[in-house]
């Protein structure tokens, strides 16, 4: 029987595996860059779709969810969307949010994509001038606004619900022949009494070798520990990915290396601590909740990690994919 042609040539390469509150360090093996996540503790909304739309685009629909089609446009058109369902837990408060566009002008001559929001049905606009920049031939993810940014102005949860708040999209730009994929929005927001924090801020797996290829995975267990505080109110953590692949910068082909390559379960011996995930589960971009409990502070639990290696499927090279907790009421 042969051995595995790559076996002899991956093992030679040098994986890093980070994970923390911020980019994880890099490293450089024989054969390129290491593996690297980042996580990030805050309140946050999971992506939220639109559910309506006016306006001149094509297919505006298209744009409704992630690969659930194409919506259309062209140089100067305007569009609306709205309807995203946004309900933030009692007491909230917005401190950012964030608008994705899965955009790309196929010409490739400079069209750009300006977005601001409303907060009342329309009749008022943010004045950010936020836009995408010159859109790429191929689709890619834009983010716009972020975990602090409230795009001008203080937001209260009634003018995040439907029928009030809406994302407008206007193109720039000369012979633009541009498609959107998908337009959600997320909210960061803060509730009274609770806070997370994650430690260490970087977990790093180390140097990844041949003989972790051969296990099929490297390990951190435990990787970091949570600990939360949730004053009055009982509680729940969700963990999610920011997006469904990996990736990848390297010297092979983009190995589209699914998120759910990142495995995590968690323990605890905190008695206030009333439910975990006790399996390897993989981690997906739609929340899943982690772990539970009843109210009080200084809640600790570990989170273990696991990278699942293939000599197959898994070159040398640098891997980085956004992981978020998100600390709520159930």
């Amino acid at each position: 029987m042969r051995g595995n042609p790559k076996k002899a040539r991956w093992a030679a390469g040098l994986l890093l595996v980070a994970v923390g509150l911020g980019a994880g360090p890099g490293g450089l093996g024989p054969e390129g860059p290491g593996l690297s996540v980042r996580v990030e503790g805050q309140p946050i909304t999971s992506w939220q779709n639109p559910s309506q739309q006016v306006g001149l685009f094509s297919n505006p629909t298209g744009a409704f969810a992630d690969g659930g089609g194409r919506a259309r446009f062209r140089q100067f058109q305007i569009h609306f969307y709205g309807g995203y369902g946004i309900a933030l837990p009692p007491g909230a408060q917005v401190v950012g949010l964030e608008v994705r566009l899965d955009a790309w002008d196929r010409r490739q001559r400079g069209g750009v994509l300006a977005v601001e929001l409303s907060w009342n049905g329309g009749a008022g606009w943010t004045t950010t001038g936020y836009t995408t920049g010159p859109l790429p031939a191929t689709e890619q993810t834009i983010l716009l606004g972020g975990p602090t940014d409230t795009w001008g102005r203080s937001w209260t949860p009634a003018e995040l619900s439907d029928p009030n708040f809406w994302v407008r999209i206007f193109v720039l730009g000369f012979d633009v022949r541009g498609g959107l994929d998908w337009v959600p929005v997320r909210v960061y927001y803060t509730l009274p009494g609770q806070s997370l924090s994650v430690a260490p801020i970087t977990a790093d797996f180390g140097t990844l070798g041949g003989a972790d290829y051969d296990r099929g995975y490297g390990e951190l267990s435990p990787a970091q520990t949570v600990t939360v505080d949730s004053v009055g109110t009982d509680w729940v953590l969700y963990v999610e990915s920011d997006a469904p692949r990996w990736t990848y910068a390297g010297p092979y082909p983009d190995p589209l290396k699914p998120a759910g390559d990142l495995r995590w379960r968690t323990t605890s011996s905190d008695p206030r601590v009333t439910a975990l995930v006790g399996t390897y589960t993989p981690l997906s971009p739609t929340p899943a909740p982690a772990a539970s409990g009843t109210a009080g502070t200084g809640i600790a639990l570990e989170v273990h990690l696991r990278a699942r290696l293939s000599y197959d499927r898994d070159p040398p090279g640098s891997y980085s994919l956004g992981v978020t907790y998100t600390l709520t009421t159930p």
